[in-house]
């Protein structure tokens, strides 16, 4: 018998947080002749944590297919003002102060430590649309999809609900679209909420059960991906089915694992404020090191992202807790009152 599945969703959420944190870290480069060292931070850093946003994306659809959601206008509405405050508000904060901080350490002596630019805006509207559009804080993108895909989500909800699989394909046709990237993540947003109208529960159970046999499928298209051994024009057809079997196979391994996870790497607030708050961390992170380090050989930078990783989580990690205990009214801001 599988862990009940909310069980598994706050199991999982961490370890997917991580993966994002490796994906951010992905700025130290190996000599040309270092090619498994390459091949190695290549992999961790790009292709294996691949997985973490389609996951959170699928999370969302599951969580958000309540019938009760969708049942008139005034659910939908309400729906819209919870979103409201779990999605919007952390996200516009989160850009501003991401913005506010760039800005201040470009005019500073600080300016060593960032790109050494910033922008310049002609009019108000320009500067609205590289905070919010862009976004700023550059992992926010899936917030910014999520919020879209929510305004949107009685028609997601509807289609799913009486033809799931038209629906699933339909989804997924526009994700390959360029032109649709403020929506990318609607194909697996879309599974989530078939996974919750159309799954009994023993149904559920049992793709809970045996879907770790997905897993090594993504695993071999990561690793051949990794050597650019796929031709690209084929990747972006499977892409989206095969990132879809690696979130239910990691699902699958989370909800056969009896040891759950440490109480506080269960909270939904820690993971929202780790995904946020490393897109700001990182970039200083890596820049300092590379200043200090003068990293050279592939075994040097494989080490340097490891602790690039470590150093970004510690910090975050460090900074809910001081927030929790100290200044929890303006935590529940940032993370969407997810206490």
């Amino acid at each position: 018998m599988s862990k009940p599945i909310n069980e598994v969703i706050s199991d999982i959420r961490f370890p997917m947080c991580i993966a994002v944190v490796c994906i951010h870290s992905a700025a130290y480069t190996c000599p040309p002749d270092q090619w498994l060292t390459t091949y190695v931070l290549y992999l961790l850093s790009d292709y294996l944590p691949a997985v973490a946003v389609p996951c959170f994306f699928l999370i969302a659809g599951y969580l958000s297919a309540k019938r009760e959601n969708f049942k008139n206008s005034s659910a939908y509405v309400l729906l819209l003002k919870r979103r409201a405050v779990s999605l919007l508000l952390p996200y516009v904060i989160w850009n501003v102060i991401a913005f506010a901080i760039s800005w201040v350490v470009n005019i500073s002596p600080l300016a060593r430590f960032a790109s050494g630019n910033y922008a310049n805006f002609e009019n108000f509207p320009e500067l609205l649309k590289y905070l919010f559009w862009e976004p700023r804080l550059v992992p926010l993108w899936f917030v910014r999809n999520l919020i879209l895909i929510t305004v949107a989500s009685p028609i997601v909800f509807h289609a799913t609900k009486k033809v799931p699989v038209v629906a699933l394909i339909a989804f997924y046709l526009i994700c390959c679209c360029d032109e649709a990237y403020f929506i990318s993540g609607l194909f697996f947003y879309g599974a989530g909420m078939a996974a919750r109208l159309h799954m009994t529960s023993s149904c559920l159970d049992t793709c809970l059960r045996h879907g770790m046999w997905l897993l090594p499928m993504f695993l071999a298209y990561a690793l051949l991906s990794a050597a650019d051994a796929i031709p690209p024009e084929f990747c972006n057809l499977i892409d989206q089915p095969i990132l879809l079997a690696g979130v239910i196979g990691c699902i699958s391994i989370c909800s056969q694992t009896n040891a759950s996870i440490v109480k506080i790497f269960r909270s939904n607030g820690l993971a929202f404020f780790v995904y946020a708050l490393h897109g700001i961390i990182t970039p200083y992170i890596i820049k300092s090191v590379k200043i200090f380090f003068h990293p050279t050989n592939g075994g040097a930078n494989l080490l340097l992202f490891f602790l690039t990783v470590i150093a970004s989580l510690t910090f975050c990690v460090a900074a809910y807790a001081m927030m929790f205990r100290y200044a929890k009214p303006a935590l529940k801001l940032l993370i969407g009152s997810r206490l």
